[in-house]
């Protein structure tokens, strides 16, 4: 099913945005199953970014996506805590009435000083080579810093293709359990593609590898300031945002 940019790509039983279309729920302590990892909305988002500097060594996200994740998962006078400096993420969050903090690494989660609580969005890339139990800390942390209905976006390496049916990035399956022992929920995983601006933004949801590599064969731009292909999870608490 496809969407026009006017409408919230992530629809809801009660109208609220930040949650995705399904509501995935494991049993406490338990790996979730692979049916109830989280559904895939592909958003394939005009190259509006006019800024001429190429992001900084490590920067994750093109200003379009950014200020689409900011409209979605946080409202003007939020704090967003970004682990990792981010320059699209920090400029977009001044120019929206976000507060931006940074911190450089996740064990500074813990200092009440560098990561006040409580923040409505983090934003993190895990190492690849993180431990299970190295990443569940990590979350663990995100989880005592976020507002009730805040939200973590981790950023993840793009799917690779095994066989039939849909791909699943390495980390994942790690995520999956590490989420469940911090106490946070896979919400909804978010595919980004960066498509010329003249042809509009297209969101798809459920999406399978098939729209993605669609998406990447026919429409999509890379340039210095936008990589083709993005891939985040959103996590939530359980408590939190429904």
């Amino acid at each position: 099913m496809t969407a026009s940019s006017g409408h919230d790509p992530h629809p809801t039983h009660v109208g609220d945005p930040r949650t995705g279309p399904n509501d995935p729920s494991t049993g406490r302590g338990d790996r979730p199953p692979p049916t109830d990892e989280p559904p895939t909305t592909l958003w394939c988002l005009g190259d509006h970014d006019d800024d001429p500097t190429s992001p900084e060594p490590g920067s994750q996200l093109t200003t379009t996506l950014t200020q689409r994740l900011l409209h979605v998962y946080t409202r003007r006078g939020d704090t967003i805590l970004s682990i990792g400096d981010d320059p699209h993420l920090r400029a977009v969050a001044a120019t929206t009435g976000r507060r931006y903090l940074v911190i450089s690494t996740p064990t500074q989660l813990r200092d009440q000083d560098q990561a006040p609580r409580p923040v409505a969005l983090i934003t993190l890339r895990p190492q690849p080579d993180i431990t299970g139990s190295d990443l569940v800390e990590v979350l663990l942390a995100c989880r005592h810093r976020t507002t009730l209905q805040g939200s973590v976006i981790v950023t993840t390496p793009p799917h690779t293709p095994t066989g039939p049916g849909r791909a699943i990035s390495g980390v994942e399956p790690l995520l999956w359990w590490a989420a469940e022992q911090a106490g946070l929920t896979p919400r909804v995983r978010i595919v980004a593609v960066t498509t010329p601006p003249d042809r509009g933004d297209r969101f798809v949801y459920h999406a399978t590898d098939t729209d993605v590599a669609d998406a990447l064969t026919h429409g999509a731009a890379t340039t210095p300031q936008a990589p083709a292909r993005i891939d985040m999870v959103v996590l939530t608490t359980r408590g939190g945002a429904r």
